[in-house]
């Protein structure tokens, strides 16, 4: 921000150039209004959250339950590059460097603080006026290079991208490493620009990227602060694999392959092959428009030569647009044998169910689906996309397997030489809160209970996890390090619960209420406590809930409803109402929520069926009456006794010329 001024009782931001040029004006992903502010004192309110003041040198930082600053260990980064393995020229290549067991940690990125900000595309690139896309920097880069192993590594606490391999890197595998807590991708291979033959084509051999697979990786919690991060991507490279990794808790994509939207050209995106991955809950921080495996662009595949994606297990994508997703330009793909699982996925933003394959557009060509297990049969293919062959989708909505699909869940992910990197990671935090909220009569308690599993429900050791809790109004209620909650006065608050698990920190958050009670019942699209039938509707089906003083809903039991007068209405033991003339009565409905039983009346009224009055529309609209009447935006014909043609578009008027009447009643 360049600065800030008082204008007219109002407060103008001046933004910085030209960042704000970038970001407000880079295509369908222009920013128009902030998401949020930062680096404020002000604004330091929750445990966790700092401020740095750069004139003062100073860093105000608010701790969380279980942090003791006089103890604390902090890191500054400094280093934005931790090292550069690059060679001088494509006639003198890095050669034959292996790395082991090494950990690269503790880098930022300063760019987004200088003029430039940070105007992000898809995978997080660069994306200013007058030049393409690109990558932005990495912990570790390599460049023009053959034989340089990644085996064993750890890659944490990153400001940017952890690895990225562009411009000629050959036969450079990525293998066994965790990638964790890293602000943006955790490997990118190849750059994505679509100008320069040298990078998508290139006829020195020397300039091709082949032979980086990236296989049985750990990797999780990437995209930290940008958000748009893919886990990994491939922009153009040769004979590929991306195999047995496991990704998840990630904002976006895992992989993004392919660049150049419908552009046509040839390319050396062949023989590439995705297997065997374990993907799980992804995209459920807000970012949409992806999915877990993304292609966008045409590859360099060719008839009798699809590059794969088989023996994938994807679960729980909580936002558009699918976890097998072609975007534009996609050509030259065979997807098989993957199990797509979305039974625990909520509705997408738009109030969507969740789809397991998105083909987007007409640009699409050339792609062959077969033998997809899926819980749903939800998708969407272009009509007009030429060349897509999709046979055999078998859904299972309730996913339970076959035994084909059993098997390529159990083969996915990690292999078991590389499962020790998984170390009892807590992927998935689990409570026995149920609906968000707790509630505890004053002076009385609840224990809360977590426990931490891996991406297939199996439950992992608490050794490496540590649990402390916060309440937001400590005069409302406290809680012990055990997680025993005790109800102090009557009010509502919020309790926090923290699960650190191998160093990464997982927040939630859940209502609490002390003394608050099971009052009354609402009825779904009931208001005002009345419901209203006609006497030639079919009927009304009953759905009750409960709410209490505070707000708070209950799950009911022991529902029964009971009709006063039966000559009006009658109702079933499941709540269906059917009429039976017209004129109004009672409906009562008795509930058990939380041990109190409620009772609650609802006036039924059944209204009477209208009779419409004929009027002569001639009378109003004859031939003698012409000069009285105009139609604004449209015509009238009329055929006397007969017929009223008209193109109205908005509404008959009387004309002002004519005789002044009252409004004619017309019922049709």
């Amino acid at each position: 921000m360049a600065s800030v001024k008082e204008q007219n009782g109002r407060t103008a931001l001046i933004m910085d150039q030209p960042g704000w040029k970038y970001v407000s004006d880079k295509g369908g992903t222009s920013a128009s209004v902030p998401v949020y502010y930062e680096n404020a004192l002000e604004l330091l309110d929750e445990p966790g959250e700092w401020y740095l003041d750069i004139h003062a040198g100073k860093v105000y930082y608010m701790p969380r339950p279980w942090e003791d600053m006089s103890q604390a260990e902090v890191t500054a980064p400094v280093l934005e590059e931790l090292i550069r393995i690059q060679g001088t020229d494509y006639d003198r290549m890095v050669e034959n460097i292996e790395f082991i067991g090494i950990t690269f940690a503790d880098t930022t990125w300063n760019r987004p603080s200088t003029s430039y900000g940070h105007a992000d595309a898809q995978n997080n690139h660069i994306r200013e006026h007058g030049v393409p896309d690109r990558l932005p920097d990495a912990a570790v880069t390599v460049k023009r290079a053959n034989s340089v192993h990644f085996t064993g590594c750890s890659f944490t606490r990153i400001g940017i991208t952890a690895l990225k391999m562009v411009e000629g890197v050959q036969n450079s595998p990525v293998r066994g490493n965790k990638f964790y807590d890293i602000s943006g991708s955790a490997v990118n291979i190849g750059d994505p620009y679509t100008n320069n033959p040298d990078n998508y084509n290139p006829q020195d051999i020397r300039k091709l990227m082949k032979n980086c697979d990236v296989e049985n990786n750990y990797i999780h919690d990437i995209g930290v602060d940008y958000q748009s991060a893919a886990a990994v991507s491939v922009g153009f490279a040769a004979d590929l694999e991306l195999a047995h990794n496991e990704i998840f808790n990630i904002p976006y994509l895992a992989f993004h392959i392919g660049y150049g939207w419908a552009k046509r050209f040839e390319n050396v995106q062949r023989n590439m092959v995705i297997e065997h991955n374990f993907i799980h809950d992804l995209m459920g921080e807000g970012i949409y428009d992806g999915g877990a495996v993304y292609f966008n662009g045409n590859s360099g595949g060719s008839e009798g030569n699809y590059n794969l994606v088989r023996d994938n297990y994807i679960r729980n994508q909580m936002d558009l647009n699918a976890p097998l997703y072609a975007d534009e330009g996609t050509t030259y793909w065979h997807w098989e044998r993957n199990v797509v699982d979305l039974s625990e996925s909520p509705l997408w933003h738009n109030n969507s169910n969740p789809r397991w394959m998105l083909v987007y557009v007409p640009t699409i060509e050339h792609l062959k689906v077969n033998d997809i297990y899926t819980t749903t049969d939800v998708k969407h293919v272009n009509p007009e996309a030429p060349w897509v062959e999709i046979t055999d989708i078998h859904v299972h909505p309730d996913a339970v397997w076959p035994e084909e699909a059993v098997r390529i869940i159990e083969e996915s992910g990690l292999q078991e030489a590389y499962a020790v990197l998984r170390n009892s990671q807590a992927e998935r935090i689990h409570t026995n809160v149920e609906q968000g909220n707790i509630n505890v009569p004053v002076g009385g308690s609840f224990t809360v209970e977590v426990s931490g599993t891996d991406g297939r429900d199996r439950t992992v050791s608490t050794e490496n996890m540590m649990t402390t809790y916060r309440v937001a109004d400590p005069e409302i209620a406290r809680v012990s390090d055990q997680g025993v909650v005790e109800g102090l006065k009557s009010g509502a608050t919020s309790l926090r619960i923290y699960v650190v698990s191998n160093g990464i920190l997982d927040v939630s958050e859940v209502q609490l209420y002390v003394g608050d009670t099971f009052s009354r019942i609402s009825l779904k699209g009931v208001e005002k406590d009345t419901i209203l039938l006609g006497e030639t509707s079919r009927g009304f089906q009953v759905e009750a809930s409960g709410l209490t003083d505070m707000g708070r809903q209950v799950a009911l039991t022991k529902i029964a409803y009971k009709v006063e007068d039966a000559s009006v209405a009658s109702v079933t033991e499941t709540g269906y109402i059917t009429h039976v003339k017209a004129g109004n009565t009672v409906l009562t409905v008795t509930a058990e929520g939380e041990g109190r039983i409620v009772e609650q009346e609802f006036v039924l009224q059944i209204e009477k069926k209208q009779e419409f009055e004929e009027d002569n529309i001639w009378e109003v609209f004859g031939a003698e009456k012409a000069d009285q009447w105009v139609v604004e935006g449209g015509s009238l014909e009329r055929k006397d006794g007969e017929q009223i043609t008209t193109t109205l578009t908005k509404f008959v008027l009387e004309s002002e010329s004519g005789v002044q009447k009252p409004e004619p009643k017309i019922k049709f």
